[in-house]
């Protein structure tokens, strides 16, 4: 694609099209689907038409996929661009970043997609089936209003057949080989934090001990300041929603923040850090020996440091032993994934294309999807565990396994019972170890995937405008000591109610309150 996504219907003679409830529809027809998802770079192949699961399902259902997605970068504008050109993909994945203006609800309003609640019991059997065995899957299955319009993504463990709570993937490490050196243990505590750092930065000569984000926390990784209650967002505080950065609990990060900048226990410039608060080379130049980071990265870090650097898994920093910090990374929350059925699709069509998207929710197919064939691409070990082939894992086009398996398999970006564990099961004990390690933390602070109006996201859309530059400026001015954070706080707290937080703060309530009602 060229920086926008034409998905228009093209002409496929079918016969003998298999509507997976085992009856066959003999007539020619002319049928293809035509499917929207976001850009896997991890993939081997650049076309999905060229994977060896989606030819068999071709096959199986006598059908033509047809594959489209943006380039790198150009996610928000090629979808942006196929909505508002009218031009829909048949199916489209879309994520909370990626998703309709307006909402579920705009969409409905638009014309753009289906509503599929008086369809799901009779064209989607094993999808209602899912939904209703679980009382999550079907608070988030459901809109308000009673209303089913996107299908959502399920993290599903295929091998156990049972619904998964997620494994989180990224998190803090820092340098065990200095800690043992030291004779120190690992960190649990803010005050074991602050002991380990000050050893980073007097023994190591760190330059920033502890490797922050550049705005002065993480969005998408807030397990640091969880720990003494603050998220930079909207949380949960038992059954009210509260704003994060309004808390004490944030008063209480910042001003730990503040006081190890002055202890060169962060870099002096943090602000000109990665805004995602990870960055490898800082590591690799010894400038730091704690940050945030994904799996994958640890062991090509290791090998450039060389001289026996060893990275270690921590979970989030608690106030007391005994506590559990409660945002573990997660890499997405249930509802925040969603397919959709375009009003591209016809209603003479529809039910043909529900039963063919129904087989992605098979528990009985999900496993031969997700991990192929026995004896091809995968065996059972002496534990009657899953390990997969050489063809996966050494194979003769010189793949990695992420590579092999978005070639060979069913493409985790099409996935709708999402088995994170087919990626695990493959690494090393000591990568294992570190997603099991950061899976301990708790979620409890998350809000859940709750749904806004259209009148509410307009206005909490508003409020935010202001809001989010406003506490991002704070806060790192209130770090650097810019801003003296015990003259200064009141007076931030009542610019956040003038810019209107509490509204926005009820916009989120009422969501809530519809959601638990659901």
């Amino acid at each position: 694609m060229i920086g926008s996504v034409s998905c228009s219907r093209s002409s496929l003679k079918v016969e003998n099209l298999n509507t997976g409830d085992g009856n066959v529809d003999n007539k020619d027809s002319v049928f293809e689907i035509s499917v929207f998802y976001p850009e896997d770079t991890d993939s081997a192949v650049v076309d999905y038409s060229e994977n060896e699961m989606i030819q068999w399902l071709e096959e199986e259902y006598h059908i033509k996929f047809d594959f489209r997605h943006a380039q790198w970068g150009e996610e928000n504008a090629a979808t942006d661009e196929m909505f508002s050109s009218g031009d829909y993909c048949d199916l489209v994945y879309l994520t909370e970043e990626l998703s309709y203006k307006g909402g579920d609800e705009g969409a409905l309003k638009d014309g753009a997609f289906w509503d599929l609640t008086e369809l799901i019991r009779e064209y989607m059997p094993n999808y209602y089936g899912l939904i209703q065995s679980d009382e999550t899957l079907r608070r988030a299955a459901y809109n308000d209003d009673g209303q089913i319009v996107g299908l959502l993504v399920i993290p599903y463990n295929v091998a156990r057949q049972t619904i998964s709570s997620g494994t989180s993937i990224g998190g803090m490490i820092v340098r065990r080989d200095w800690l043992e050196e030291s004779g120190l243990d690992l960190p649990v505590t803010y005050d074991d934090w602050e002991e380990m750092l000050t050893v980073f930065r007097d023994r190591y000569d760190c330059s920033q001990p502890l490797y922050i984000s550049s705005l002065g926390y993480t969005e998408k990784s807030p397990g640091f300041s969880a720990g003494l209650g603050a998220l930079p967002s909207m949380q949960m505080n038992g059954g009210l929603v509260e704003y994060g950065p309004s808390t004490e609990g944030w008063k209480d990060y910042v001003a730990l923040m503040h006081d190890w900048y002055e202890k060169r226990l962060i870099g002096p410039e943090y602000i000109v850090n990665d805004v995602n608060g990870i960055d490898t080379q800082a590591c690799i130049k010894e400038e730091t020996g704690a940050m945030l980071c994904v799996y994958h990265m640890v062991e090509a870090m290791e090998e450039e440091i060389g001289a026996g650097a060893d990275f270690v898994a921590v979970q989030y920093p608690v106030l007391s032993e005994g506590q559990i910090s409660q945002a573990r990374d997660r890499i997405d929350i249930l509802g925040s994934r969603k397919i959709y059925v375009t009003t591209a699709v016809s209603r003479k069509d529809l039910p043909r294309v529900l039963n063919i998207v129904d087989q992605f929710y098979d528990i009985d197919k999900a496993l031969e999807l997700t991990y192929g064939v026995e004896g091809d691409t995968y065996v059972y070990d002496d534990k009657g565990q899953i390990e997969f082939t050489e063809k996966m894992k050494d194979n003769s086009a010189g793949y990695t396994f992420l590579q092999a398996a978005e070639a060979c398999l069913l493409p985790s970006n099409l996935m709708a019972l999402k088995d994170l564990e087919r990626e695990l099961s493959v690494l090393s004990a000591e990568d294992r170890q570190m997603c099991e390690t950061w899976s301990k933390d708790g979620d409890s602070l998350y809000v859940p995937m709750v749904t806004l109006t259209s009148a509410e996201q307009e206005r909490y859309d508003r409020i935010m405008l202001d809001v989010e530059p406003y506490v991002q400026e704070m806060t790192s001015r209130m770090i650097v000591g810019a801003a003296d954070i015990e003259t200064e706080w009141e007076e931030y707290v009542r610019t956040l109610k003038a810019m209107g937080i509490d509204d926005a703060v009820k916009c989120y309530q009422d969501a809530y309150n519809r959601y638990i009602h659901r």
